[in-house]
């Protein structure tokens, strides 16, 4: 039976109409990209509800295509496609096929990127057979797809985890018709490194260059992240080092790749000659180069040397530089070094966060300071920040300071701050850790949570 053959008795219009396509199964052929899966009878579409504006906008846009035709100027596939382009991606699949009966009613005939939305909507919903009889239907109908097409599909395949599928579209390519280009390779081996097959995505890149394709630095920089994470370090660095020597654009992110991984671990010598070559071929560190080796020192007690890079000229702190020293400093017990590091940074330019508030509160409470926290929690711009609340709430229950916490509450309470949700789960949190849930401190659970909801 032909793929559009619904019944004997239908139209030759609707017989020749790919919105009817996805209503039937073709009979799995020894070339099907998919094997051959169970038949399911498909229910008739249900139009979904969509936005007032959506609608508003797709009247409009018809209303358009009318006066067009009213003036004699009929529409062509260009303005066709565009408006079931627009449809698509509103998720108005159903108004879009609609307008693709009125561009075959008008003897308009549609191209591969009339029916690329089509593509784009189906795999995007996980409609993977459906978008796969659509690209077999824009075959018979003489309008075969073109490369965008299939970049669509491999990139569905990839979402949704049919990857033996994309390899097997891949091999097949020649005899289909159509030649892989760079972003088809860029989209299976990004998709490649997010499931974790580090090498099959080295050897699709390799294929890739072989092919005389250049891949994106994105791309190559997630197949280093990629191989560093499944194999090891060196692995990375080697590739690293043979894409330079193949010519291939890396950036500082692809050398930061390597950088994290190596401090990761604790390989910091090598971290210092891999930032000296890479200054050598004229990538500039950027700051979250010097962030990954700063937080490293630190974490191997080496602050000195974090101090080094600090206050090195041509470094530019930002707030997540500050982060990891409050947090490092602190832990480590030297406060006043780091006070005197952060008196030379121009405060008015880097704005603290919730990261900051909250590592500055989580270090004062595992110091056993708990009052410093407090009063540091009261002297926030912003008004005691639902975030650093939890924190310093958690840090109270686990330090057993619980009339301190009833205080703090009562003050909130006082000026007409609510309590939200991550204040109750991190005291619930620090309750069960401390024991309190499962002993006859119970009562002081339940004391607590009535103060924060207002009932004492």
């Amino acid at each position: 039976m032909h793929l559009f053959d619904l019944s004997s008795d239908c139209d030759p219009v609707r017989r020749h109409n790919p919105r009817y396509l996805h209503r039937c199964h073709p009979p799995p052929t020894k070339n099907s990209i998919l094997p051959p899966r169970p038949q399911h009878e498909l229910q008739r579409r249900t139009r979904r509800p969509h936005r007032r504006r959506h609608r508003r906008k797709f009247d409009s846009a018809c209303e358009i295509i009318r006066w067009m035709v009213r003036s004699g100027c009929d529409p062509d596939v260009v303005t066709y496609s565009t408006l079931i382009a627009g449809l698509c991606r509103a998720g108005m699949v159903e108004e879009a096929w609609g307008v693709l009966d009125q561009m075959l009613q008008g003897n308009c005939s549609p191209n591969a990127h009339s029916f690329s939305p089509f593509l784009q909507a189906y795999c995007s919903q996980g409609k993977i057979e459906a978008a796969i009889r659509l690209m077999e239907s824009m075959r018979s109908i003489g309008c075969p797809p073109d490369s965008v097409a299939y970049n669509i599909l491999i990139n569905g395949f990839c979402k949704h985890g049919y990857f033996n599928e994309a390899a097997h579209l891949l091999e097949n390519c020649v005899s289909d018709g159509w030649e892989p280009d760079a972003v088809t390779y860029n989209t299976y081996i990004s998709g490649l490194c997010k499931v974790g097959r580090a090498e099959d995505a080295f050897k699709q890149l390799e294929m890739m260059l072989q092919k005389k394709l250049c891949p994106t630095v994105v791309t190559l920089n997630i197949v280093l992240d990629s191989i560093c994470r499944e194999s090891t370090v060196w692995e990375g660095n080697h590739h690293l080092e043979r894409s330079l020597e193949l010519g291939l654009e890396v950036d500082v992110v692809s050398y930061n790749t390597i950088i994290t991984r190596l401090c990761d671990i604790g390989k910091l010598s090598w971290v210092l000659k891999l930032v000296t070559d890479m200054i050598k071929k004229g990538i500039s560190p950027s700051t979250e180069t010097f962030n990954i080796m700063i937080r490293s020192l630190c974490k191997a007690g080496k602050f000195r040397k974090a101090k080094c890079i600090f206050t090195s000229r041509g470094f530019v702190a930002d707030t997540i530089t500050c982060n990891i020293l409050i947090h490092e400093f602190y832990m480590a017990g030297k406060i006043v070094e780091l006070h005197n590091l952060l008196s030379g940074v121009d405060m008015d330019k880097i704005r603290p966060d919730s990261i900051t508030y909250n590592s500055i509160i989580d270090c004062l409470c595992k110091k056993g300071k708990f009052l410093e926290a407090i009063n540091y929690l009261r002297s926030v711009e912003d008004g005691f920040p639902s975030e650093a609340v939890a924190h310093l709430a958690y840090g109270l229950v686990r330090g057993r300071k619980i009339g301190e916490l009833l205080n703090l509450f009562e003050e909130m309470l006082s000026q007409g701050l609510v309590l939200d949700g991550q204040a109750f789960s991190h005291l619930i949190i620090a309750f069960c850790r401390n024991g309190s849930c499962q002993s006859r401190e119970i009562y002081k659970v339940c004391l607590v949570l009535d103060k924060m909801l207002g009932i004492v």
